[in-house]
């Protein structure tokens, strides 16, 4: 299966994860999912878009979501009920184009392997409770 879009239903409990560990686009935006993002989600392999928006997820967003796919290029996660620090964990490589983690209640700093994702067009944390000062390593973006 390439695509399983779940987006824009009245989708109710967990966050399920298809048993596909081989899947392009997962898109299950614009429902009432419930929970965490389960750590089954990182085994995904060959990902290029995952949106989880528009939910009422919660818990800490998993470690592994900077590096579980090389090849993912979208990640949503906006409107959620997400809390915690950002992982620092976006690694050199990942083809990431597209972040979105507004409107949730991440905290702490903007983290700084961000700078990694060197393909990055798109950076959304407002909304957040981000406490940090302007972080450098986004300059070179500014001047481009």
């Amino acid at each position: 299966m390439n695509t399983l879009d779940l987006g824009f239903n009245k989708l109710q409990g967990p966050l399920p994860v298809p048993s596909s560990v081989s899947i392009y686009s997962y898109l299950v935006s614009n429902n009432q999912l419930t929970g965490e993002i389960p750590i089954q989600t990182c085994s995904l392999n060959g990902l290029h878009a995952l949106d989880l928006s528009y939910n009422n997820l919660s818990g800490m967003l998993p470690e592994c979501l900077g590096n579980f796919s090389v090849e993912l290029s979208s990640l949503k996660l906006q409107a959620n009920n997400f809390y915690g620090i950002i992982p620092q964990t976006f690694m050199n490589g990942t083809n990431l184009m597209m972040i979105d983690f507004s409107d949730n209640s991440l905290q702490g700093r903007v983290p700084k392997s961000l700078a990694n994702c060197v393909e990055l067009k798109f950076l959304n944390l407002g909304d957040n409770q981000i406490t940090d000062v302007f972080p450098s390593c986004f300059l070179h973006v500014l001047h481009a």
